[in-house]
């Protein structure tokens, strides 16, 4: 635990007076060869939003993203599993740094609370289908274990929610053209 504690002093930055953590991801890249990287922050303790539609590159991004962080512990959240966890170890992610969690539709607000309350994760990634609509209620709710935990929750989406304005701290859209994914964010508060 203390190894987790000094590095996240080494890697904590401050920007505007709120907390990030420096984690590097892939602004645009082509698939599977060379990757051209721009520092990304992502907030610590926020709900972050990346947008997608199937195939664009949201998964591939978010596992640039951990590859380069090897330090990072995250659960991976989903009601049907369609994560493949081969491509986890494909990007030299060890799979022993990975939560993967099934859960019911019913209870996957439930399970994400449960796993920012055990402080173990840096990063919760919530793969919300079209059918699941988070209320007002229960975005502060996460928001606020959010918070708490000082985790990254991702929430990663099909399509942009109106979320409001509060909830979100970082909105990014990725698509994808031939072989190029891109990132670009749409909200950074």
């Amino acid at each position: 635990m203390s190894e987790l504690k000094e590095w996240s002093r080494e890697r904590l930055s401050v920007l505007n007076g709120k907390e990030y953590l420096a984690l590097r991801a892939q602004e645009t890249f082509p698939l599977p060869e060379k990757l051209h990287s721009q520092l990304l922050a992502l907030p610590k303790g926020a709900l972050v939003e990346w947008s997608g539609a199937p195939g664009s590159g949201k998964t591939t991004a978010l596992l640039s993203v951990l590859s380069q962080n090897p330090q990072l512990r995250a659960a991976w959240l989903e009601e049907e599993p369609e994560i493949y966890p081969a491509a986890f170890a494909n990007h030299g992610i060890d799979l022993d740094r990975i939560l993967f969690v099934e859960s019911s539709l019913e209870n996957l607000l439930w399970s994400g609370h449960a796993i920012l309350k055990s402080g173990l994760f840096q990063i919760l990634v919530l793969n919300l289908k079209s059918s699941l609509s988070l209320s007002e209620m229960d975005l502060r709710r996460l928001q606020l274990a959010s918070e708490k935990s000082q985790a990254t929750t991702v929430l990663l989406t099909e399509t942009l929610r109106d979320f409001g304005n509060w909830a979100i701290r970082l909105q990014v859209q990725v698509s994808r053209k031939n072989e190029e994914v891109s990132l670009r964010v749409l909200k950074n508060r």
